[in-house]
């Protein structure tokens, strides 16, 4: 199961599959891997994004989000051939 919200400029997603590690990417041109269990992997995102793990599951959360946060955002088991999800963020200026 999983769940988004958007708030305060807030991007939160929300995974839950017990102790499995998580890779949070984003679709773009340069799949970019953006964390992979909690540890924040991509330049771009070490300053503004977390993720948390506890027994509800995983939550990616990336702060001071703008327009250029819209796009596609993917959270996958980090074991071989397993399903993933895709979220489809789109973001409106103010």
């Amino acid at each position: 199961m999983y769940l988004f919200k958007f708030y305060d400029h807030i991007l939160k997603f929300y995974v839950f599959v017990g102790s499995i590690p998580i890779i949070w990417s984003r679709e773009d041109r340069k799949k970019t891997i953006i964390a992979m269990g909690t540890i924040i992997s991509d330049p771009e995102y070490k300053e503004r994004a977390t993720v948390t793990v506890n027994e509800k599951g995983s939550t990616l959360t990336i702060g001071i989000a703008n327009t250029e946060d819209a796009g596609q955002y993917k959270c996958s088991v980090a074991v071989q051939n397993t399903p993933e999800v895709k979220h489809t963020v789109k973001i409106r200026g103010d």
